[in-house]
C-alpha cells in the first residue's frame, strides 16, 4: 500500500483542524483550518502643527547691506562658489573661407576677458561666402589643362606627318626649305610670309586639320562638358578649384560652352587680326590677379567664380 505524501490533511480527530503527516504515521503537529487575521497597526493621532509666523515684509533695497567680494574669487551671488569659464567647448564654426574662432564666453559680470575679434579671412570671398582660389593656383589648372589637350594634338600632328610622308605626300618641300635657309643666311631682305608659306606642301595642312580636330574635341570635352557636370576639368582637380555661378551651382552646359568660346574664340580671333590684339588675351587671364573676386574677363561677361574646390565643401545641387 502507498502512503500519502507528508504535508497537512484534515484531522482524523476532528474537521476543525488540520494535523501534519510525515508520511509514515500522524505527527502531533495540530493547527486551525483558518488562520486568525493579523492584528491591524494602531492609527497614530495627527500631531497639531504650530501655526506659522507672520511674514514681516522684505527691508527695502536701500537697507540691504552691500555685497562683500570674497578674496580669490569671481563676483557672485553671496553663498556660491566663483564662476569659472567652462572649457571643452568645441570652436565656432564660421563661413567657409574663414579660420575657426574659439569659444566666446560670457560673463554677466564682466569677470572674464573680452573675446578676440575675428580673423580676417584667408583669401578673397565670392557671393556667397566661399573662398575663391588665387591666381597662382588657377594658373596651374592651366598648365594641366593645356599638357592633357596639347601632348595628344601634338602626337596626332606628328602622326599625321609620318602616314602621309610614308605614303608619297609631301609635308615639307625640301628644296623650298633650303632656299629660304639660304637666302636667311645671306640676309635678304626680300623675305616675306609667302616665302615661309611656300616650304609647307599640301600634307602639311591635311596634319595640321587633323591636330587641330583633336585639340579641339578633347578641349571642348574638357573645358565644356566636364565643367557643366562637375564645374571641374581635369586640371581643376589636380590644382582643387571649381568654377560655380551665384548660389554655388554648377554652371549649365551653355554657360560652360560660351565660357569657352570667348577666351578661345573671340579673344584668340581679335588677338590675330588687331594689331596689339593679343593684349587682351594677356590682359584676360592677369586681370584674375587684381580683380577683388578673382574673375577674369571672361568670368565676369558670363558671371562664374572659380573657388577653392577643398575647403568650401560640394556645390548646390541643381534642381
Amino acid at each position: 500500500m502507498t502512503m500519502p505524501p507528508a504535508g497537512w490533511y484534515p484531522d482524523p480527530a476532528g474537521e476543525e483542524n488540520i494535523r501534519y503527516w510525515d508520511g509514515q504515521a500522524w505527527s502531533d503537529r495540530v493547527q486551525p483550518k483558518t488562520m486568525p487575521p493579523p492584528p491591524a497597526a494602531p492609527v497614530q493621532p495627527a500631531v497639531p502643527q504650530p501655526d506659522a509666523a507672520p511674514d514681516p515684509g522684505s527691508p527695502p533695497h536701500s537697507a540691504w547691506p552691500p555685497y562683500q567680494q570674497p578674496a580669490g574669487q569671481q563676483p557672485g551671488a553671496a553663498g556660491y562658489p566663483p564662476q569659472a569659464p567652462q572649457a571643452g567647448y568645441p570652436a565656432q564654426a564660421g563661413p567657409p573661407g574663414y579660420p575657426q574662432q574659439p569659444p566666446q564666453l560670457q560673463d554677466p559680470w564682466g569677470g572674464y576677458p573680452a573675446a578676440p575679434p575675428p580673423a580676417a579671412p584667408l583669401g578673397k570671398v565670392g557671393p556667397d561666402g566661399q573662398l575663391l582660389s588665387g591666381w597662382w593656383r588657377r594658373a596651374g589648372g592651366w598648365v594641366v589643362d593645356s599638357i592633357i589637350v596639347g601632348i595628344p594634338a601634338t602626337v596626332a600632328f606628328a602622326t599625321s606627318v609620318t602616314i602621309i610622308e610614308s605614303s608619297g605626300g609631301t609635308v615639307f618641300d625640301e628644296a623650298a626649305l633650303e632656299e629660304l635657309t639660304d637666302r636667311a643666311a645671306e640676309g635678304d631682305s626680300t623675305l616675306a610670309f609667302g616665302d615661309i608659306l611656300d616650304v609647307f606642301g599640301p600634307g602639311f595642312l591635311t596634319a595640321l586639320v587633323i591636330s587641330a580636330a583633336v585639340w579641339l574635341v578633347l578641349s571642348l570635352i574638357n573645358g565644356v562638358y566636364l565643367v557643366s557636370r562637375s564645374g571641374q576639368t581635369l586640371g581643376d582637380r589636380a590644382v582643387k578649384v571649381r568654377k560655380v555661378m551665384a548660389g554655388r551651382f554648377v554652371p549649365t552646359f551653355g554657360i560652360a560652352l560660351a565660357r569657352w568660346l570667348i577666351p578661345n574664340v573671340l579673344f584668340r580671333l581679335v588677338g590675330n587680326l588687331v594689331p596689339f590684339g593679343f593684349l587682351l588675351e594677356m590682359a584676360n587671364y592677369f586681370w584674375a590677379a587684381v580683380d577683388s573676386k578673382s574673375q577674369t574677363l571672361h568670368d565676369k561677361m558670363v558671371r562664374t567664380y572659380v573657388e577653392r574646390a577643398d575647403l568650401n565643401g560640394p556645390p548646390t545641387p541643381r534642381r
